[in-house]
């Protein structure tokens, strides 16, 4: 009997170079795991208004008008008949819950994944770049396992500033010398392990010997290219 080839639905503009990171790297993990077809993917991407990137990136306002975004595209996407979905962004799993109750099929949580990669590295404490958005709805949350150490607040503004730019403008340089400040208070306050708590960080920090950085978007990518095995 001919075995069913899964498909992987990804929910994407959230922002569209994440996806399309995401997209290539999910291709990559595929091929190192010796998939022995291309992997069949479906893409929905949601058309967001750069208004409301806007406002919750620059003013961590609106955050509700995405829920009906992300349903909506989860909702289309089971319909399409794809297996398992996926959505390479952190900072809208606030939605996570109400994206899988809104559907029969697997929903595979970024922040549940990362979470279980930090437990098995067994990672005490670690650095964390995020959206505020992300920080503040405790999606990543210190325990007695794992502190979380986050940047001030001067330099967790300017942060979010160089999301807001490429995200919706499609220029990383502001990120990228915001990562690097960040990075750099890091290194002094002695912290040896980073997390890239957004999947717009991908290619934002060069390797560092001291440093062992942790992209959130290659564990998800990591993870979804073994679900073309199960």
């Amino acid at each position: 009997m001919k075995q069913k080839i899964k498909t992987i639905g990804i929910i994407g503009g959230f922002g569209p170079e994440a996806t399309a990171d995401f997209y290539l790297a999910l291709i990559r993990e595929c091929k190192k795991l010796g998939l022995p077809h291309q992997p069949h993917i479906i893409m929905w991407n949601v058309a967001v208004p750069k208004k409301f990137e806007t406002d919750l990136l620059l003013h961590g306002k609106g955050q509700e008008r995405f829920k009906p975004l992300l349903v909506d595209a989860a909702i289309h996407l089971e319909r399409m008949g794809v297996d398992t979905i996926v959505l390479p962004c952190n900072t809208l799993h606030i939605f996570a819950d109400d994206i899988q109750r809104s559907i029969k099929i697997p929903f595979v949580n970024i922040i549940k994944t990362v979470l279980k990669t930090l437990k098995t590295k067994n990672i005490r404490k670690i650095g964390l770049l995020g959206t505020l958005i992300t920080i503040n709805n405790n999606l990543f949350k210190s325990t007695h396992e794992t502190k979380f150490i986050l940047p001030n607040r001067v330099l967790q503004t300017q942060l979010d500033m160089g999301f807001h730019q490429r995200v919706v403008h499609g220029t990383s340089e502001k990120l990228h010398d915001s990562v690097k400040r960040i990075i750099n208070t890091f290194e002094k306050q002695n912290i040896h392990d980073v997390l890239l708590a957004s999947t717009d960080l991908h290619d934002s920090c060069s390797n560092r010997s001291n440093l062992r950085i942790l992209d959130t978007l290659e564990i998800l990518a990591k993870r979804t290219a073994r679900l073309f095995f199960a």
